[in-house]
């Protein structure tokens, strides 16, 4: 099933490539190495700021760039031997002696969703199935003296939802029904300057990040009210997006050499809050009863990880992370519940931040001045959607039917370099609900 599915999704990618790389290069105004996450990374973010439907669902993955990083499961911090490193550990900067341009192009799927849910009332949900090429991420890296230097863009965020709810409950001798229609459009690129020095066995690295959000988004949700024997009570909420905020944030990094077949590092990454403005109208009975423009904030969360890398063989490695990432950031003060200002309160949110864990393995097989590499992984995504504990039944039946859980990714890939020149790797990242592949291109000048 994985090799079936590998296979499609590489075929795929290779008709995309070939019919559409050259008019993508030609109006593209920007080429996006990106965070990513996913995003991401993951993917990164995290962004369900209120407690409407368009960001309920909302899952930020952190990702990590790089078709090699990608093969192996994410596990790259204690390894961090590419311009990947800009972004995945910038200590790893320190490994790129020759100059290198580096670009990456990702093709993603995800499956459409059909559930039905018996809660205080019942819910019917429905979210298209989608899918994106971009050119994700580009770094040139130079070095010069005993100081070494990496620039990179990263989309750290890609994705487009939408969905519909159609649900209806009854409280007592009152019956509510109410459908929800919610279209998301979220990108996020990252723009950031490395640099790296080593001390005896030791590598130090910093960046610092630009960060860029763009956000479309449209969201209504129209019912009715009715108690038996009396006249039904009509609502219409709907609020939009279409805003773009930038921020600063940056990270540092460290790699120890301890021994030839033994390093290990660790990495800290702090992500800035973002903000876009939303417009906000609700009617009631057909006649207008609230309208505002609110700044929602969105916090990408810090993240601070370690891995390690041990060399079984002299041609295999084993690659471990583990990732601390802090979405409790996600409710601040400043937290948003658009759909009801006045009334609701921060407290009745919640969101745990999580550890993840990535594993991966890369065997390498060397024949004249060619090298290839068979590289497999596997990581899981748990859950971090915001959760609602009030007291509200009707808004705790949104929050619950979700039908989101954790995500078990395996990952595998493949790698060509000749002559340390010129490098192509290749990986697919296959979980339940979606499948990506990636493919990255190096040249290095000798």
């Amino acid at each position: 099933m994985i090799l079936d599915r590998f296979t499609m999704a590489l075929g795929r990618l290779m008709h995309r490539l070939w019919n559409g790389m050259l008019p993508c290069l030609a109006m593209r105004r920007h080429i996006p190495p990106l965070f990513g996450l996913i995003v991401c990374l993951g993917g990164l973010p995290v962004w369900a700021q209120t407690n409407e439907e368009v960001f309920r669902e909302f899952q930020f993955d952190f990702s990590l760039p790089g078709a090699r990083a990608a093969a192996l499961g994410g596990a790259f911090i204690g390894t961090a031997d590419d311009a990947s490193a800009s972004y995945a550990n910038p200590a790893g900067l320190a490994f790129l002696a020759e100059p290198a341009i580096t670009l990456e192009y990702r093709l993603t799927e995800r499956d459409g969703r059909e559930a039905f849910f018996l809660n205080a009332g019942n819910t019917s949900f429905t979210q298209e199935a989608v899918d994106f090429e971009q050119l994700n991420f580009f770094a040139a890296n130079y070095r010069f003296g005993s100081w070494y230097f990496g620039a990179f863009q990263y989309r750290y965020l890609q994705d487009r939802q939408n969905r519909d709810f159609v649900s209806s409950s009854f409280t007592g001798d009152t019956q509510i029904g109410e459908q929800r229609r919610i279209s998301l459009d979220l990108s996020g690129d990252i723009r950031g300057l490395g640099v790296a020095r080593r001390y005896g066995d030791f590598k130090l690295g910093a960046t610092l990040n630009w960060f860029e959000l763009v956000g479309r988004t449209s969201y209504g949700r129209e019912g009715f009210e009715q108690t038996i024997g009396e006249l039904p009570e009509t609502f219409d909420f709907n609020s939009s997006i279409d805003d773009t905020d930038h921020a600063f944030g940056w990270s540092i990094g460290l790699l120890h050499e301890v021994r030839g077949d033994f390093t290990w590092g660790l990495v800290y990454r702090s992500n800035p809050k973002l903000f876009l403005q939303e417009q906000v109208s609700e009617s009631r009975n057909g006649l207008p009863f609230f309208e505002d423009e609110i700044a929602v904030p969105f916090a990408v969360p810090d993240v601070f990880g370690g891995g390690v890398q041990y060399r079984v063989l002299p041609t295999a490695r084993l690659m471990l992370d583990w990732q601390r990432i802090f979405y409790s950031q996600i409710i601040g003060d400043d937290f948003a519940i658009v759909e009801n200002v006045e009334e609701e309160r921060v407290e009745n949110y919640v969101v745990d931040d999580i550890d993840q864990f990535h594993l991966g393995f890369e065997y390498l097989i060397a024949a004249n001045h060619n090298v290839w590499a068979v590289r497999g992984g596997y990581f899981r995504n748990p859950r971090h959607t915001i959760r609602y504990r009030g007291d509200d039944e009707r808004v705790a039946e949104r929050f619950s039917v979700t039908g989101l859980g954790d995500e078990d990714h395996a990952t595998v890939g493949f790698g060509w370099v000749w002559n340390n020149r010129f490098e192509i790797d290749l990986a697919a990242d296959l979980w339940s609900t979606g499948r990506e592949v990636t493919l990255s291109v190096i040249w290095r000048k000798k």
